[in-house]
């Protein structure tokens, strides 16, 4: 939901404040949406999940944005920028499948299990699952 309201907003942003200034928003408001994740509090959690929706708004405009102006200012030929995305396509792509299967892999080898001191499952307990 909050990329779809962001997403509209996040490219014109990145003109404004500037490319490089914008994927450090990226960065640092990914790293507070993954930091929300650790408070049992709900309005935390959402506005984690607001933050998230703004870092992959950034993330899917700030880069492409940076490449292109990059490149244009350079002066190369701009068939090549295609032929540049469409590779970042299927380098994605390819990654994402390998990491898929990897995952899958690791996870039928190694499965999770309990480790620990017990306790009620709802209490904060670091480190009460691991591979192994």
């Amino acid at each position: 939901g909050s990329s779809m309201i962001f997403g509209t907003f996040a490219g014109s942003l990145a003109d404004s404040i500037g490319r490089k200034r914008g994927a450090l928003l990226y960065v640092a408001s990914y790293a507070a949406s993954c930091a929300t994740k650790h408070w049992r509090s709900y309005l935390v959690l959402m506005w984690g999940r607001l933050l998230g929706g703004v870092s992959t708004s950034l993330l899917c405009s700030v880069f492409d944005s940076w490449l292109a102006t990059a490149h244009a200012a350079r002066g190369l030929d701009p068939a090549l920028l295609a032929t540049v995305f469409a590779n970042a396509q299927a380098g994605n792509s390819l990654a994402a499948i390998v990491s898929g299967v990897a995952g899958d892999s690791l996870s039928r080898a190694w499965p999770l299990r309990a480790i620990g001191g017990g306790g009620r499952p709802d209490q904060k307990n670091d480190g009460a699952v691991m591979i192994g």
